[in-house]
Parts: C-alpha cells; sequence; structure tokens
C-alpha cells in the first residue's frame, strides 16, 4: 500500500492499494499554536471583566470569537482541547443574555507556557472591542472545576422603562406567594419555572429600578424579565452585577 500525492490542502490523501482500490483518508488539520502542548506547559488563569456598550449585542459564540481573536492579537497562546477537533480552552460562567450589561463576568482560560497577570490584563485590554474590559487576571493552581456547574445565583439591577407609583405593594404581593409556577418558551422548548422560589431577594431601589437575585440551575433558573412579567412590568435596562458560585 502506498500514499498518493495528490490530497485537498492537507486534510484527505488518496491512498491507493497494491491491488489498485483507492480509498480516502483523512487527515487532521494542521495545527494551531497552543496544540498536543504537554498539560505541564500550560497555565490555567481566571480573567473577571465587564460587559458594556455593543459588545452587549454579542451573542455567546460571537463573544467566543471575540475572545479568541483578541488572545490572539494580544499575543497570548491559547492551549487546545485534544481529539479530532481539537478547541480553545476557554470556559465562561452562565451565558448572559444579548442586551444585559454585565460587570463581573468570570473566564477561565489555558493558555501556553508561563504568563504574567499583569501582562495579561494589559494585553487584551489593547486587543479586545469597545465594550470588554478586563479587569483582573488570577493564576490557578491547576484544572479549576466548571464555573457554569458551581453558579448558584446572580445579582442584577434592573431599570424600569417608567415610574411605577405601587412598585413596594406589587413586591410584597410577589413575596408573600408561597410559590408562582409559570411556563417559559425559550428557543423553542417550554418549560416550568417556580418565579417565587427562583427569586431569593428582590428590593425596590427607587420608584423605576429594583435589585434581585435570582436562583441559578436546573429546574430553577429564571431571568429578570421574568419575574418583571410576575410584576406586569417591563424593563428598560438590565446589568447583571456579580454571580455567587460554591467551589468544592
Amino acid at each position: 500500500m502506498r500514499d498518493d500525492t495528490r490530497g485537498f490542502g492537507g486534510l484527505a490523501v488518496y491512498v491507493k492499494c497494491d491491488d489498485g482500490a483507492r480509498f480516502l483518508h483523512r487527515a487532521r488539520p494542521p495545527y494551531p499554536t497552543g496544540m498536543n502542548q504537554p498539560i505541564e506547559a500550560t497555565t490555567y488563569a481566571r480573567l473577571r471583566f465587564s460587559r458594556r456598550g455593543p459588545a452587549r449585542y454579542l451573542s455567546h459564540n460571537s463573544l467566543v470569537t471575540v475572545w479568541e481573536r483578541g488572545f490572539t492579537r494580544a499575543g497570548l497562546a491559547l492551549s487546545y482541547s485534544q481529539g479530532y477537533s481539537p478547541k480553545p480552552v476557554l470556559r465562561f460562567g452562565p451565558p448572559v443574555p444579548v442586551g444585559y450589561l454585565a460587570l463581573a463576568e468570570l473566564l477561565d482560560v489555558r493558555l501556553v507556557g508561563p504568563v504574567e497577570p499583569s501582562e495579561v490584563v494589559a494585553g487584551l485590554n489593547r486587543s479586545l472591542p469597545g465594550g470588554l474590559e478586563v479587569a483582573s487576571a488570577e493564576l490557578l493552581p491547576g484544572k479549576p472545576p466548571s464555573l457554569m456547574a458551581a453558579a448558584r445565583s446572580a445579582d442584577y439591577e434592573v431599570r424600569l422603562d417608567e415610574p411605577c407609583a405601587d412598585l413596594a405593594e406589587r413586591v410584597a404581593g410577589l413575596l408573600a406567594l408561597p410559590e408562582l409556577v409559570v411556563s417559559i418558551e425559550r428557543r423553542k422548548r417550554t418549560r416550568s419555572v417556580d418565579i417565587r422560589g427562583a427569586t431569593l431577594t428582590l428590593e425596590v431601589a427607587s420608584a423605576e429600578s429594583l435589585n434581585m437575585r435570582l436562583q441559578i440551575g436546573e429546574g430553577a433558573a429564571c431571568r429578570p424579565e421574568d419575574v418583571l412579567a410576575a410584576l406586569s412590568l417591563s424593563a428598560a435596562a438590565i446589568t447583571r452585577t456579580d454571580i455567587k458560585y460554591e467551589f468544592d
């Protein structure tokens, strides 16, 4: 058996057997920098960043792409996962709904070689587009637990689209309920959520603003707009100010 030299951009080659039979053999694409690096030659870092301005309109998938390009422009080599389709090791916390502002998001990343936190922060802030800003970088001793699995609750500031004279009464009425189960449809899926059970705290900040802490987790998660719908209100702006994590 011998290899035919013809191929398809380095992704596949024809293999010709001695009896004349031919078949297509697919090969891996060329490896980018940071792939096949031994784990001991990599560094885990946890970034805390904010998302404002035009960046709040990025979908989660677009956000991942923006970060990958930002690391490349900053000269920081991402480490890749193993397997036939390797991907950069980037692990985010719970996704931010499109349109939300976010002030304290976390991102765990695996980089090639030793890095200095201050250089990571400075390099990314020079390279990321407007609206994304890295506040800090922390080196981790090893592979961190999943941010998604460790997230327990999220804090929000909500500015209403108009003042509400009886806002305090509406909030008190919701909090007095033992439960409030509603059907929520997202991405063509409908599920039942206990809005009252998922609302850990709900406070009136002014006649046109609320602060709330909502539970995160399977079967418990709801969004601020779900709480507002239960109050017959709507928002002009929603900001996720923090996420509470519990790491084992």
